[in-house]
Order: structure tokens, then C-alpha cells, then sequence
């Protein structure tokens, strides 16, 4: 096929030929964008806000207002709008708001009182 014809001089048979050669072109790019994005996502730490969901139990409007007051550590690409998550820091700050037991809470008050009692001494 000559490209370098005007198209409204192209046949309807080479002008169905072109449509389809560019459509396939472009799904071929889409797919291999799209497998490249999936393998990257899947493997590594990083994940989308529907498997930090499904990691923290949220639902994913809450990721979304804990996201907008930075109550949640997370991942935002300048220019994009799309929320990225590290695993790990999910995981992590998961534990942080773990509840002290009666045990750790009673250590740490005898640990602060002890080191005030030496201050005064001094």
C-alpha cells in the first residue's frame, strides 16, 4: 500500500487494510504496556489502593480520606492520580497503632519514673 496516496483516494478494501494494521499496532503497544505495569505491580513492594485494601482491611474510600489527611503512608507519582503503596510501610504502620499490654504499659511508666527520680538526685 502507498502511503504517500491521499487517503480519500485509498479504496474501500486498503482503506479497511490501514484501519486494521493501525489497531493492531496500537494493541500490541497497549498489551505490552499493560503486562509491563502488571509484572512491575505484582512482584515488587509496590501495590494500587485495591490491594491495600485488602492488606489493611479498609475499604478503599477510607485509603482514600486517610491518604488526603496523610494519616497513611503512601505513594503519589507528580502528574498522575494514581495511589501507590509500599507493602512494607503498610505492614509497618499496621503494627505501630498495636496496643500496649497492661505488662509494657507498667515497664514504661517504671522506666520514666526511674529516670526522673535520678534527675532530681542530681
Amino acid at each position: 500500500m502507498d502511503l504517500n496516496r491521499p487517503l480519500y483516494s485509498l479504496s474501500v478494501a486498503e482503506y479497511i487494510e490501514l484501519n486494521n494494521s493501525i489497531f493492531a499496532k496500537q494493541l500490541a503497544t497497549i498489551v505490552a504496556k499493560e503486562q509491563s505495569t502488571a509484572a512491575d505491580t505484582t512482584e515488587g513492594d509496590i501495590c494500587f489502593i485495591q490491594k491495600a485494601a485488602e492488606i489493611t482491611g479498609y475499604a478503599v474510600e477510607t485509603l482514600r480520606t486517610k491518604c488526603f489527611y496523610n494519616e497513611i503512608p503512601y505513594i503519589k507519582t507528580p502528574g498522575t492520580k494514581f495511589l501507590k503503596f509500599s507493602k512494607k510501610k503498610l505492614q509497618e504502620w499496621m503494627a505501630s497503632g498495636s496496643v500496649k499490654t497492661v505488662d509494657e504499659e507498667n515497664e514504661a511508666i517504671n522506666e520514666y519514673l526511674t529516670s526522673k527520680r535520678k534527675t532530681k538526685t542530681k
